[in-house]
């Protein structure tokens, strides 16, 4: 009973188990109260090697395979590169801590007469050849210096700097040739849908903002075609194909004031969709070396730094020489082995 009261028989089992079970959560010991009794050697022992542990356990699926002779696989492969991701990750997100713990072992505070440890002020500042010092130098070799060579050497296996100099070079000559296509573009909506296009279509969204924004005077009206037609001869056009812009207008507001931003939207996406003026070309590898020419005899200076990207079209130019010499000597070194082959018949 409680002040006087009889409570039925399930309430007060309830209330026995809980209190027996009840966990009050500020009255759990936090991680330095729990690890007191640890001495710094320990600490930075228990850091430092459970790190490389881990590092070891994420390379298991790989191991297996390479013990189970599949090393040639595709299997292997991919497991190889979830593995340098995996180890990346694991590396960047400890590497403050295996820093700070490398370090702890050196840091040292004068008190009175005597140089004490900061992170331990009962243990006197080691010296060599105590283990704490030797595990200290070890740490502060293998984690801040080693992660960063380590994330270096990683990039270089992959060719990272290789593959970013060409990606560079092959946006440079693809903006060349959008430009080039522009210059003799002699259609406003085609000159609409290449200035659309420049940059990529994960891009489109945010020129076309822009473009609305800009015709639209920050979206105080709706744009009419003779804002289009305006603007494209602005930007280096003329008149011809003025009638298209004012059709294509037609066809997509809903009223004579003009298009609204999703209308805008919506019209820009049909315009860029059917325009096949560079479907042939999706990459910087489909250009020939003709086109590259025409585009290294053109100026540019209006539009980007021109020795920069004549820089890009020399290089794909000596690319696409070396490629086609290899694939020529293999073509004369088959024809040579089939003739071998038949003169031996």
């Amino acid at each position: 009973t409680f002040f006087f009261v009889t409570w039925p028989e399930s309430l007060e089992s309830m209330w026995s188990w809980s209190s027996v079970l009840r966990i009050d959560p500020a009255a759990i010991p936090g991680p330095h109260c729990m690890a007191a009794a640890v001495s710094l050697y320990h600490r930075v022992q228990a850091i430092t090697v459970s790190a490389v542990v881990v590092a070891i356990l994420l390379a298991a699926p790989m191991l297996f395979l390479v013990l189970f002779g599949k090393s040639q696989t595709m299997t292997f492969v991919s497991a190889k590169h979830r593995y340098w991701y995996q180890l990346m990750v694991w590396l960047f997100l400890l590497y403050p801590l295996l820093c700070s713990m490398s370090v702890q072992g050196l840091r040292c505070t004068r008190v009175g007469q005597d140089w004490l440890l900061s992170a331990e002020l009962t243990t006197a500042c080691p010296t060599f050849p105590s283990p704490l010092y030797l595990w200290s130098v070890f740490s502060i070799v293998a984690f801040p210096i080693g992660i960063p060579a380590l994330m270096l050497y990683t990039l270089h296996l992959f060719q990272v700097p290789a593959l970013a100099k060409v990606k560079l070079q092959s946006a440079l000559v693809l903006d060349v040739l959008q430009q080039y296509q522009f210059s003799i573009e002699r259609s406003l909506v085609g000159r609409l849908s290449l200035m659309m296009r420049m940059g990529g279509s994960s891009d489109l969204d945010r020129r076309t903002f822009e473009l609305f924004s800009t015709l639209s005077h920050g979206g105080a009206s709706p744009v009419t075609a003779d804002d289009i037609v305006n603007f494209l001869i602005s930007v280096g056009g003329d008149a011809e194909g003025s009638e298209e812009i004012e059709a294509l207008v037609r066809t997509f507001r809903s009223d004579e004031s003009g298009l609204t931003w999703l209308e805008f939207e919506a019209m820009i996406a049909g315009i860029v969709e059917a325009d096949q003026s560079l479907s042939h070309i999706k990459d910087v590898t489909a250009i020939d070396n003709d086109l590259l020419n025409t585009l290294c005899t053109h100026r540019w200076e209006a539009h980007l730094e021109k020795q920069h990207a004549t820089d890009a079209m020399e290089a794909m130019m000596n690319r696409t020489v070396t490629k086609k010499s290899k694939k020529d000597n293999a073509n004369t070194n088959t024809n040579n082995n089939n003739n071998n082959n038949n003169n031996n018949n």
